[in-house]
């Protein structure tokens, strides 16, 4: 249909996925139906709610982490910050797997493109992985930075995290 809106369809499968607008809640299964249209569409916030739905495997969609990384991957090449906060979530997750310092950078790199388009909890991670020098120098100047600005952003821990960074204490896990 050449009048399709990919914005209001991402925001109707939102409204099944969450039970808005007097739908039935967690109706995942017809959100998904909704996100993967408009993904067709190119629609970028609805590629990482896509994502999501594939990610943790919701009521009547199986888990699928190749299609959720490559959602997210598409939503990201886009500028999307979750999706960017998420890829560097998965990586940051291979690297204490595997431990690997290679996939702690590149987890760096997702979380500051994400952190630096205000992304919240990827400011935290970014102080978090500053403070532990996974995937950078350590640099406790550069975490307290990273956590003032996710706390600024209303991020739930980073007040309590900072007045632990500011005593010195040990490093705080990632969100």
């Amino acid at each position: 249909m050449e009048n399709e809106v990919p914005e209001a369809i991402n925001e109707l499968g939102i409204s099944y996925r969450d039970g808005l607008l007097g739908l039935p809640r967690d109706s995942f299964k017809k959100a998904a139906k909704l996100f993967k249209r408009a993904v067709e569409l190119g629609q970028a916030d609805a590629m990482a709610n896509l994502a999501s739905i594939y990610s943790e495997g919701e009521e009547g969609v199986r888990q699928n982490t190749k299609k959720s990384i490559d959602l997210y991957r598409a939503a990201a090449d886009q500028g999307h910050p979750v999706a960017l906060y998420e890829l560097g979530n998965h990586m940051y997750l291979r690297a204490e797997k595997f431990d690997t310092r290679v996939e702690f950078e590149h987890a760096v790199r997702y979380y500051e493109t994400a952190a630096n388009l205000g992304q919240r909890n990827a400011q935290y991670n970014l102080g978090v992985c500053y403070w532990n020098g996974h995937g950078v120098e350590c640099n406790r100047e550069q975490a307290i930075i990273w956590m003032k600005r996710a706390a600024a952003n209303g991020h739930e821990d980073a007040t309590g995290v900072l007045e632990k960074m500011n005593e010195e204490s040990p490093a705080p896990p990632p969100s």
